[in-house]
C-alpha cells in the first residue's frame, strides 16, 4: 500500500527519539534533558564555551552557575585582565552545589594572588580533581598545603614551583598523583618527609626537585603504574637525596633518568618496566646496579639503547643480576652510534629466557656486529635457546643489521618467526627492498620451522 500525500509530509515533520518517543521538526529536545547531563555535555568543553552556550536557551540561563566541570585557559592568548575577570566571574557566580573538577592551563605574566584565591575557593566546594598548568617566567608560589586537600582524588600539579609540604603527608582518597616541574618544600630542613597514600593507583614524579630534602619516602600500597622522570638535573650535585618507593602491588614503571637521586625501590610484583637511563651524573655506578637489582623481577621490559650504552660505559655488564623471570625485551633505539648488536647480545647474556625480542627504530649496528669470539654453543647454552620470536621495525636494509639478524637465526635453535618490517626510506625504493628480502631469506637458519616475513 503506498503512502498517501499527508502520511508522507507527516513523516517528514516528526522525529522518532528516545524509545518511540515523537517531536516535531525544530522542537528543543536538548533543553529537556536532565540538568546532570547538560552539565555532562559542557564537562566536553572549555568552560568559557559552556557559559556561552548558556544564552541559548532561557531553560539554561542560569545553568552555568552549578557546571561541576570546570576549564580554564589562556593558551589563546586571551587578554590577561580579561581571562582573570571571567575566572572570578565564574567562580563568584557558582552556586554551593559541588565542583568536581578545576582545570587551569595558564600562560605569562600571572596574578599570584587571583590564582591561589581560585584554588581556595574550588577546593571549598569538594573538589575532586584539580589540575594545574602554570607557565611563566616568574616562580609561582603555591600558598596551600597539600594536607588541606582531603576531598581530592586526582592531584595534577604542574608548575615551577615551591610547594610546601608537611614531614609526613597522609591522603586516604587520592588515586592518580602527578608532579611535575615541582620545588618541594618542608619546614624538616636536612629531614625526610614521606607520602603516605593507601589509596593511589597512579603516580608521577617528573622534573622535580627536593631541596635540603635527604630521604623522600613514598608508602603507596595499591599503586599500580609509577612514572618517575629525572633528566638534564641542574639541582646541587653535592647534596644527595634518596628516593624510596614503597609499593607491593606495582604491575608497572616507567623509569627516564640521569640517576641524580638515589633510587630504593621495593616493587616485588612489578611485570613491565620502560627503562631510559642516560649519562648518569652520579660517576657512582653503584646507583645503577642498585636500582637494576631493584627490578630484576621483570617479565617485560623496554629498554631504550641510551641504556645499554650508558651500561656499557660504566662497564658494569659483568655485575648485572640475571634477569631469569624476564620473557620479553624491546630496545628503542634513541642514540646516535655507539650502540652495537655485540652489546645487545652482551645484555642477553644477563637474560637466560627471553622468548621475545623487538628491536624498534634504525639501528647503528658497528663493525663489531661480527661477534667475533662468540661460538655458537656458548651463545645457545646462555640466552638463546629460548628466543622464538624476533621483530625489528623501520629496517633501513643496513649490511651490519643483516649481520645482526643473521646471528640470530644462526644460532636461535627455538626461534619460530623473525619479522622485518622496512622503514618508509627503504620502502621508497623497491629493487634495493627487493636485493635485501633475498639477502635475508637466504641467510642459513639454525631453526627448522622458522619463518621469515619481511615487508
Amino acid at each position: 500500500m503506498g503512502m498517501d500525500e499527508t502520511g508522507s509530509t507527516s513523516s517528514f515533520k516528526t522525529l522518532k527519539l528516545f524509545g518511540g518517543q515523537s517531536c516535531a521538526e525544530g522542537e528543543d529536545r536538548i533543553s529537556s534533558l536532565p540538568d546532570e547531563i547538560l552539565h555532562l555535555i559542557f564537562s566536553f568543553m572549555p568552560t568559557v564555551d559552556a557559559v556561552r552556550s548558556c544564552v541559548l536557551s532561557t531553560r539554561w540561563k542560569y545553568l552555568w552557575t552549578s557546571i561541576p566541570y570546570l576549564d580554564f585557559s589562556n593558551r589563546k592568548r586571551t587578554p590577561k585582565d580579561s581571562f582573570l575577570n571571567f575566572v572570578d566571574r565564574v567562580l563568584s557566580g557558582h552556586d554551593a552545589s559541588e565542583i568536581q573538577k578545576f582545570c587551569l592551563q595558564y600562560e605569562g605574566v600571572y596574578n599570584v594572588t587571583r590564582i591561589n584565591e581560585w584554588i581556595s575557593t574550588v577546593m571549598r566546594h569538594k573538589l575532586q580533581e584539580l589540575d594545574l598548568d602554570i607557565r611563566g617566567e616568574e616562580s609561582f608560589t603555591f600558598r596551600h598545603c597539600l594536607s588541606h586537600f582531603e576531598s581530592l582524588t586526582i592531584l595534577k600539579v604542574k608548575f615551577k614551583s615551591v610547594l610546601p609540604i608537611p614531614a609526613s603527608f597522609l591522603s586516604s582518597s587520592l588515586r592518580i598523583v602527578r608532579f611535575v616541574d615541582v620545588c618541594f618544600s618542608s619546614d624538616q630542613l636536612g629531614q625526610q618527609v614521606s607520602f603516605n597514600l593507601p589509596v593511589v593507583e597512579e603516580f608521577l614524579l617528573s622534573s622535580c626537585f627536593w631541596p635540603k630534602i635527604r630521604i623522600v619516602k613514598i608508602y603507596a600500597p595499591s599503586l599500580k603504574k609509577l612514572v618517575l622522570v629525572d633528566w638534564d638535573y641542574d639541582g646541587d650535585p653535592n647534596f644527595e637525596t634518596e628516593i624510596k618507593v614503597e609499593a607491593k602491588s606495582l604491575s608497572r614503571l616507567s623509569f627516564v633518568n640521569d640517576l641524580a637521586y638515589d633510587y630504593s625501590l621495593s616493587i616485588p610484583s612489578v611485570a613491565f618496566a620502560s627503562v631510559h637511563v642516560g649519562i648518569v651524573v652520579h660517576p657512582d655506578n653503584c646507583r645503577l646496579l642498585k636500582f637494576l637489582a631493584n627490578i630484576y623481577t621483570v617479565k617485560a621490559l623496554r629498554l631504550g639503547s641510551d641504556t645499554i650504552q650508558t651500561l656499557s660505559r660504566a662497564d658494569i655488564f659483568a655485575d648485572l643480576q640475571m634477569f631469569s623471570n624476564l620473557t620479553k625485551l624491546e630496545v628503542l633505539v634513541n642514540g646516535q652510534g655507539g650502540f652495537s648488536g655485540k652489546k645487545l647480545l652482551i645484555l642477553l647474556a644477563c637474560m637466560p629466557n627471553v622468548e621475545s625480542l623487538d628491536i624498534v627504530d634504525d639501528l647503528q649496528i658497528l663493525d663489531d656486529a661480527y661477534f667475533p669470539g662468540w661460538t655458537h654453543e656458548k651463545v645457545s647454552e646462555c640466552f638463546l635457546s629460548h628466543l622464538k620470536s624476533v621483530k625489528l621495525e623501520r629496517f633501513v636494509g643496513s649490511e651490519n643489521v643483516l649481520c645482526l639478524l643473521g646471528f640470530l637465526l644462526k644460532n636461535a635453535g627455538s626461534l619460530e618467526k623473525m619479522t622485518v618490517i622496512s622503514s618508509s626510506k627503504l620502502s621508497t625504493y623497491p629493487k634495493k627492498q627487493m636485493e635485501v628480502s633475498k639477502q635475508l631469506l637466504m641467510l642459513p637458519r639454525d631453526s627448522k620451522c622458522c619463518v621469515i616475513d619481511f615487508s
